[in-house]
């Protein structure tokens, strides 16, 4: 397997875990904290496999960053407030850092490949 595929597989994977988490939150963080966390882990699942089948993989790949940095401060103040538990927040943190390592080696690769600035 590809190393864009093992990520998009771990992205996956982290995507199903915040809507299992998303849905024992209480109600009114459901629809705010919640719903961002849901929303900023279907972006960055979408972000990557759009860079699996374009051409222009560095920009999707930096937009792909980008979220996955948003997506670490969601999860941040879902933990803050009591919404995820730390260990939890542990886990999907883990998550994110090992698919932030992955894109940036996708970038590295596609920087090499092309010449070009990712």
């Amino acid at each position: 397997m590809s190393e864009e595929l093992k990520v998009v597989d771990q992205t996956y994977e982290l995507v199903l875990w915040i809507h299992r988490h998303v849905e024992r939150f209480p109600r009114h963080s459901k629809f705010s904290v919640g719903s961002r966390l849901e929303d900023k882990g279907m972006r960055l699942l979408e972000l990557l496999i759009e860079a699996k089948f374009s051409s222009e993989k560095a920009e999707l790949l930096r937009n792909a960053g980008l979220v996955a940095e948003q997506l670490r401060f969601v999860l941040r103040i879902a933990k803050d407030t009591h919404l995820i538990a730390i260990n939890s927040h542990g886990y999907a943190i883990g998550q994110l850092v090992e698919i932030c390592k992955q894109i940036q080696a996708w970038r590295k690769h596609q920087t090499a490949r092309t010449g070009s600035k990712a």
